[in-house]
């Protein structure tokens, strides 16, 4: 029967990490490798790990906009972890996002479509609320938006774009009930 514990790596060297592992490799039941051994050695370091035949636990603690988080476990599919954590701050919505790109198959790579040139967007920091899009109440909680929320609620408004000034954008969100008021 295999052990239910993890042996935790923590170490940016993967040469260390790979001696300690072997001479452990008999007595634990996998491998957990955190952000700091992912951040020196990436994919290589995990597939190298992977090689002594043991569960990979990789504790990365995913926390960003729900979209960003999903396509970083589709990018992290590849090395197949027993085990990968998403850091519940996150909210709501960037959990359930997450939970259904680990359950999603792997996807075929994209063709090279051409690029369509868009306006920048303008330099405002807005802050909203992880649940939107949901039916959960919208607050202001300091979670950014990305810039597909921006762009959907502005679209909705007058037609303003992201090519429009501040107080136009911020306008449209406080309509949306994104923010409170016409400014943050």
């Amino acid at each position: 029967m295999s052990s239910p514990v993890y042996l935790a790596i923590d170490t940016p060297h993967l040469d260390a990490a790979l001696t300690l592992a072997q001479r452990v490799r008999h007595h634990v039941g996998g491998l957990k490798l955190g952000l700091e051994f992912f951040c020196a050695n990436g994919h290589h370091g995990v597939h190298e790990m992977a090689k002594l035949g043991l569960p990979i636990f990789l504790d990365l603690k995913l926390h960003d906009i729900p979209n960003t988080v999903a396509k970083a476990i589709q990018a992290l599919r590849p090395l197949e972890p027993a085990i990968l954590t998403v850091h519940a701050a996150g909210g709501r919505a960037m959990m359930e996002e997450a939970k259904a790109e680990a359950k999603a198959e792997a996807k075929p790579e994209p063709k090279a479509e051409p690029k369509v040139e868009e306006k920048p967007a303008p330099a405002v920091a807005l802050k909203g609320n992880p649940n939107a899009g949901t039916d959960q109440p919208v607050h202001n909680n300091g979670v950014q938006w990305s810039a597909n929320d921006i762009k959907a609620a502005v679209a909705r408004n007058q037609g303003v774009g992201l090519g429009a000034s501040k107080d136009a954008i911020l306008k449209a969100l406080a309509a949306e009930g994104l923010i409170k008021g016409p400014s943050v």
